[in-house]
This record gives structure tokens, sequence and C-alpha cells, in this order.
């Protein structure tokens, strides 16, 4: 039968770091995937020409919004405040 593994001072810090460490990289994960990338907005500007385009649609401009994920991290208060930064992009 094998024997009990002993516990040194060493053996215990050691250990002590790995888990320090492991829930250290977890907290920093939980915290960037709730407070950055939810409000990290990117923004890409494309303007396009067709030449057989009707006059009816000359200046039109079209908004994609995609990955929003409302949900736990995303609430509709940051929608509105998204929507504000849009119409005050569009306008310059």
């Amino acid at each position: 039968m094998p024997e009990p593994q002993t516990w040194t001072r060493r053996s215990f810090l050691r250990r002590l770091t790995v888990l320090a460490a492991t829930v250290a990289a977890g907290s920093l994960t939980a915290s960037y995937a709730s407070f950055v990338e939810p409000r990290w907005y990117e923004t890409t500007r494309l303007q396009l020409s067709f030449p057989n385009l009707p006059s009816a649609f000359h200046g039109t401009k079209i908004l994609l919004l995609s990955d929003l994920h409302i949900g736990h991290h995303f609430e509709l208060s940051h929608l509105k405040d998204l929507i504000t930064k849009v119409r005050a992009k569009s306008r310059t």
C-alpha cells in the first residue's frame, strides 16, 4: 500500500501559488468578459458606388449592428448608449 504523501512547506506553497494563479486568471477573464468586451465597439465605414443605382437611393446610409448579445453582460441601457453614439457619428 502506498504511503500517504507528506506535505512540506515548499509543496504547500507551490500548490497555493498554482491555485492563486488559477483564481486570478479566471477572475481577470471574467472581468474582461463582463466589463471590457461588451463595451468595445468597432466601427467600419465603407463608401460603395453602384453605377446603376436609382437616384432615389443616392445619399442613403445603411447601418449594420451585429453580435450585440443583449442579456447577461449587455443590457438595454447599453443599447441606448450605443444608438446615441451611432447617431452622433452618422452626423459627421
